[in-house]
């Protein structure tokens, strides 16, 4: 009897698993056709407005991006120098800031500056 709980369990979770995929998978065949649709339709403007939209999200972006980033950077070059020297463990500071500059806080800054612009232009139309 537990051998059947076991593989009713199974299926059951492969089943729940499948379904998922199923729906991903026609999301994502709705979303490629609708734009593929689109741009045969009207691809001009399509064109046009995606340029636009990565103007403005990406590149007038960058000035804002390097100040956070150099500020951020400084910061806490001199915490963790500071830190870092009380420990003993000063020669692995560079190792240290790549890491935590380029893997954790980097990506986190330019979501936040690239979602507080897009919402700021969203609640202005």
């Amino acid at each position: 009897m537990r051998l059947l709980r076991m593989i009713d369990l199974v299926g059951f979770t492969a089943i729940q698993m499948l379904r998922a995929f199923g729906q991903i998978f026609l999301l994502a065949y709705l979303s490629f056709r609708s734009c593929l649709l689109d741009i045969s339709l009207n691809s001009q403007r399509v064109v046009t407005m995606v340029a636009q939209q990565i103007y403005y999200t990406g590149w007038l972006a960058v000035p804002l991006i390097s100040v956070l980033g150099l500020t951020t950077g400084s910061l806490l070059m001199i915490q963790a120098a500071q830190h870092l020297s009380m420990l003993g463990r000063s020669e692995s500071l560079g190792s240290f800031l790549v890491v935590i500059l380029t893997r954790e806080v980097g990506p986190l800054l330019t979501a936040l500056v690239v979602i507080a612009r897009s919402g700021t232009a969203v609640a202005s139309e």
